[in-house]
């Protein structure tokens, strides 16, 4: 058969990620590509590049989230509107503030989810701008569409301008996609061997 007559050598041991690219270089194996070493090895690269994918959007969607909640109470101290998304969340729900802040936390590791299996390798721009762009998706829906469902209207009734409302949520969009992006980031493997 064709592939029975291709060999692949490697030289050195680590795998190097971009994206879902995985790039064998350097895990010492000689054989055709039907071989079981190599099926099992595939299935080895292709399951670390799953964990890997997983952890880096758990990791940036806790750490965005919990720099747009910073970002947000920050805000409130220089006259910007006070948002407050867990007990925003809690009202709309009719729940606790506490499940309204763990659905706050869960939202945004969603989106990080989001970002890293449908947009991260389709843009080109170092990660951290990657999120930053990819940021701009969720605050448009957000401010369109979520905030007046939940009867959060630009201008939180009147008392600031729709302006500084919009400003402030996109700032604070920005600073999670910023730092999302940057810890959701593809991460060289190590060490992967067929044993």
């Amino acid at each position: 058969m064709f592939f029975k007559n291709r060999s692949f050598s490697f030289s050195s041991r680590s795998i190097q990620t971009e994206g879902d690219r995985l790039q064998p270089i350097g895990i010492k194996f000689q054989g055709g590509c039907l071989h079981p070493r190599f099926i099992l090895l595939n299935f080895r690269i292709n399951f670390i590049a799953m964990e890997n994918k997983f952890v880096s959007a758990v990791a940036g969607g806790i750490a965005g989230t919990a720099v747009i909640t910073g970002m947000m109470l920050l805000l409130s101290f220089v006259g910007m509107p006070d948002i407050n998304y867990g007990t925003m969340l809690a009202g709309f729900t009719q729940t606790s503030p506490l499940l309204g802040w763990v659905m706050h936390f869960i939202m945004g590791i969603v989106l990080a989810f989001i970002y890293v299996y449908f947009f991260r390798d389709e843009i080109s721009f170092p990660y951290a701008m990657r999120g930053l762009i990819y940021s701009v998706l969720p605050w448009a829906i957000t401010l369109i569409m979520l905030f007046p469902m939940m009867g959060l209207e630009t201008g939180l009734s009147g008392k600031q301008s729709p302006g500084i409302f919009i400003l402030s949520t996109m700032i604070a969009y920005l600073a999670y996609g910023f730092v999302m992006g940057a810890i959701a980031r593809p991460h060289a493997i190590r060490n992967v061997t067929t044993t």
